[in-house]
C-alpha cells in the first residue's frame, strides 16, 4: 500500500512538472538567461531562424524512388526540374533572396554548385550542387530521394498568398505527374 501511494506521488509530481499547475508545459516555461554577445554568429544565427519563422509557407515536393548516383538519372532528373525552377520563379508571390534571386531550392540546381571550375550549364553542374553541405540536407541519406521547397513571400494578403500557395502546388503536381509518368523513365 506504501508503495502504491508513492507511485501516485511520484507520477502526480512528474505530471505537475511536465504540465505545470497553470497549463503551461515545462518546455514554454523553461528560458535561458545565458549572457549573449549580440555580434556573435550565433545571435546572427538566432535572428535568421527568428526571420525564418516569421516567413508565409513554405511548399514541399518529395521525389523519391530516384537513383542519384547514376548520372542518367541526375541529368534527366535536372533537365526535368529546369522548366520547373523557371515557371515557379515566375509565380508572383514567390519569395526572393536579397540578391533577387527566387527562393525555389532543390539539391540539383546547378546555382548551388560551389565549384568554380564547373560550368553551371554543363551537365556535372547538378552533380556539383549534390555536395553543397547547404543543399546536402534535402537528399535522402541513400541518395534515393529529395526535397524541393518554394517559399511564399512575406507580408502578401490571404487572397495572394493563397492565390501564390496554389499556383505553386499547381505547377509541383504538374513536375510530379511528369516524374512519374513512364515516358519519363523511358527517356533514359
Amino acid at each position: 500500500m506504501t508503495v502504491v501511494a508513492w507511485v501516485l506521488l511520484a507520477g502526480t509530481g512528474v505530471a505537475l512538472a511536465i504540465f505545470g499547475v497553470t497549463g503551461e508545459s515545462l518546455f514554454e516555461r523553461v528560458e535561458s538567461d545565458a549572457p549573449r554577445d549580440p555580434a556573435s554568429e550565433s545571435a546572427e544565427a538566432d535572428r535568421i531562424v527568428e526571420d525564418g519563422a516569421e516567413s508565409a509557407s513554405t511548399l514541399t515536393m518529395a521525389v523519391t524512388g530516384v537513383d542519384l548516383a547514376d548520372t542518367a538519372q541526375l541529368g534527366a532528373l535536372n533537365t526535368a526540374l529546369a522548366p520547373l525552377r523557371a515557371d515557379l520563379a515566375d509565380i508572383p508571390g514567390v519569395a526572393k533572396r536579397p540578391d533577387g534571386y527566387p527562393m525555389v531550392i532543390d539539391p540539383l540546381n546547378p546555382a548551388f554548385c560551389t565549384n568554380p571550375e564547373i560550368d553551371p550549364a554543363s551537365p556535372d553542374a547538378a552533380a556539383c550542387a549534390l555536395t553543397n553541405p547547404a543543399i546536402r540536407t534535402m537528399v535522402a541519406d541513400d541518395a534515393r530521394g529529395f526535397l524541393m521547397t518554394v517559399d511564399i513571400e512575406k507580408g502578401l494578403d490571404e487572397v495572394a498568398e493563397d492565390d501564390a500557395a496554389a499556383a505553386i502546388a499547381d505547377r509541383l503536381q504538374e513536375t510530379a505527374a511528369d516524374l512519374t509518368s513512364s515516358d519519363f523513365w523511358d527517356s533514359l
